[in-house]
């Protein structure tokens, strides 16, 4: 009886996980064939703003840091 209801309420909620990641990958798919329509300069400019966002935010030094001549000695 418990293992009967703990089926029931997780495998609904798996098959809905399963149902938005291949949406996810699907629209990834989408994304990825438009870009290789689109071409070399948008797939850098995506890339360009990804890696803005991403990468560089972990850094933790703010940009005024950056351009002081210490930094750039330390380099």
């Amino acid at each position: 009886m418990l293992i009967g209801k703990i089926e029931s309420k997780v495998y609904p909620k798996i098959f809905k996980y399963a149902i938005k990641c291949s949406i996810n990958y699907l629209w990834m798919a989408i994304m990825f064939s438009n870009l290789l329509k689109y071409g070399v300069l948008f797939t850098y400019i995506t890339l360009s703003a990804t890696y803005n966002s991403c990468g560089r935010k972990s850094d933790p030094t703010p940009p005024a840091d950056k351009r002081s001549p210490d930094k750039i000695v330390q380099k």
